[in-house]
Order: structure tokens, then C-alpha cells, then sequence
């Protein structure tokens, strides 16, 4: 528990000062979903936005047509997202994290469960955790999509390993200094971790801005049938 109450501070404050407050969503999430569920009538599906930050991709995904939920740590970082979603979204469909696995839905209740460049905010135990949790959460057949940082990614090369997997986010970080963030490092480990998951398909986008480096894995997996 201690790198998901230590994260849920930090970023709590960092959404109560305004800041991070996206106005688009990742280029990359919305080319994946248009490949994934052009044609498709996704206004049948209930897809589940795990850590929507201050709901840009939220924004995106609801005007795509899902079925949306969405849960967060910060209050700030739900009435920011509400503000972009419009007065004729349900507050009710967004929800507060205060524990990372306690979540207000029935097993099998989602089609899709998206976590964004957010999962990596754990410790690998509490990692493993969650990812039970999400697997319980999609109907069988659902689809999970996920990333995790490469070892090229800012995240990575501007923290300290405090372990094989785990690190602390250093000065260079800014507002997001002292999080504990997790890096795997190889294909094989995202198998290997992300192993609750069938029909695993694994690959990557990376950007370099001068000497800054956004480099993440991307993860889709789908819920067992059985």
C-alpha cells in the first residue's frame, strides 16, 4: 500500500493546483481505438476508464460512443474531467479510489477496461493486485488495454531503482517527484506480469522532444472465456 497512498498524495496535489489539466486526449490511445472499434457499435459497451486523470481521454472515449465509467484517486481531478464531459454526463459514473483494489462494480461488468499510462504508479505487488482486480471486472471475451514504461521513458531514466522493478521519481520530475513508479523491462516481463490476461498482444510509441524521451509499452490482453 505504501506506493499507492504515497502516489494518491502526490498527484491529489497535483490536480488541486490546476496543474495537468490535459485539454487532448494521447494521439496514440485515440489511433488504437479507432483501430480497434471503427464500425463496431460501442454504444453497447461498458468500458471502464481506470485512473482518468483530468479526463481527457474520458472526453474522448465518451464522444466515441462508450458506455464510460471511470475511477480516479483526487476529487480536483473528477470535477475537472466533469467540467470537459458537460451537465448532461452522470457524476455518479465516476468514482474515488481509496483503496487500490476496491472497486463499485459487480465481477464481469465491463467490455472494455482501459488503463492508460497509469497503472505504473504501483508497487509490483500492489501491480499484480490491480491486475486481478481489472481481469475480474471484464465480462469473458473483454478487452484490457493498457501501457507501461520502457526503460527509455523519462519515468525511468529521471528516478532511482529502489529495487528489480521499482522507482522513486527524482528532482528532475518536478511535481511528480518522490512517486514510486514501476518499470519492466523487457517484453517477456510484460507476459509474464500481465499473464491473467489471453490473446496477448504486446508493442510500443515512443517520441523524443529534443532530449526528453515518452517511450511506453502497449498492452492489450482480452478476459478468458472459461
Amino acid at each position: 500500500m505504501r506506493a499507492f497512498e504515497k502516489n494518491k498524495t502526490i498527484w491529489s496535489e497535483i490536480y488541486n493546483s490546476g496543474r495537468n489539466n490535459l485539454s487532448y486526449p494521447n494521439e496514440n490511445l485515440v489511433r488504437y481505438i479507432y483501430h480497434l472499434f471503427s464500425g463496431k457499435d460501442v454504444t453497447k459497451m461498458k468500458l471502464l476508464d481506470y485512473g482518468f486523470g483530468s479526463g481527457n481521454n474520458l472526453k474522448y472515449l465518451f464522444d466515441f460512443g462508450f458506455d464510460i465509467y471511470g475511477v480516479e484517486v483526487s476529487e480536483s481531478a473528477k470535477q475537472i474531467a466533469l467540467a470537459k464531459l458537460g451537465g448532461g454526463f452522470d457524476s455518479n459514473r465516476l468514482f474515488l479510489m481509496n483503496i487500490e483494489t476496491i472497486l463499485p462494480f459487480q465481477r464481469g461488468y465491463f467490455d472494455v477496461v482501459i488503463a492508460w499510462q497509469v497503472l505504473y504508479y504501483n508497487s509490483f505487488e500492489s501491480l499484480v493486485r490491480v491486475l486481478k482486480t481489472i481481469n475480474g471486472l471484464l465480462k469473458p471475451g473483454g478487452v484490457f488495454i493498457s501501457t507501461m514504461p520502457r526503460m527509455q521513458d523519462i519515468s525511468v531514466t529521471n528516478s532511482l531503482p529502489l529495487n528489480n522493478y521499482e522507482r522513486e521519481m527524482n528532482g528532475n520530475m518536478g511535481n511528480q517527484s518522490g512517486s514510486i513508479v514501476l518499470a519492466l523491462p523487457t517484453e517477456e516481463d510484460i507476459h509474464r506480469v500481465f499473464n491473467e490476461f489471453v490473446k496477448r498482444k504486446i508493442g510500443y510509441f515512443e517520441t523524443k522532444i529534443n532530449d526528453i524521451v515518452a517511450s511506453h509499452w502497449v498492452i492489450y490482453g482480452e478476459k478468458n472465456n472459461d
